[in-house]
């Protein structure tokens, strides 16, 4: 599969929509020792999601920058303000696969489509 040059214009959008969206808002917010922790746990979590059985998921097959992004549908800043476990948040329970676009545009933002999302992974 080759790559044209509207495909290379396209991916280099989504590159900065994805860098722009790194960091929360909040992070410049916070103090420096702070900032800190909050990369230690985003770190850890990363660490956790990449050692589950990802095969597991719906669209694993899918995966792929232009296909199906791995999301945390509780996120992990949400984790890291209200001191939720990162094993809970990087547990395969929280994981699913969602469309790219879908997951550029969702940020930092849960992925809440119904309430059991939370629930299903605080009170396993």
């Amino acid at each position: 599969m080759s790559i044209g040059i509207v495909d290379i214009k396209y991916y280099l959008s989504l590159e900065r929509i994805r860098i722009s969206n790194l960091e929360p808002k909040e992070v410049n917010q916070i103090p420096i020792c702070e900032k800190a922790l909050w990369r230690k746990y985003k770190n850890l979590v990363w660490k956790i999601t990449e050692g589950q059985n990802l095969k597991k998921l719906p669209n694993f097959k899918d995966r792929g920058f232009l296909n199906y992004h791995l999301d945390h549908k509780v996120s992990i800043w949400y984790g890291y303000k209200n001191k939720l476990s990162p094993e809970l948040i990087g547990g395969i329970d929280n994981l699913e696969f969602i469309p790219h676009q879908e997951n550029i545009t969702k940020g930092r933002r849960c992925n809440f489509k119904n309430s059991k999302a939370l629930q299903s992974i605080l009170f396993v």
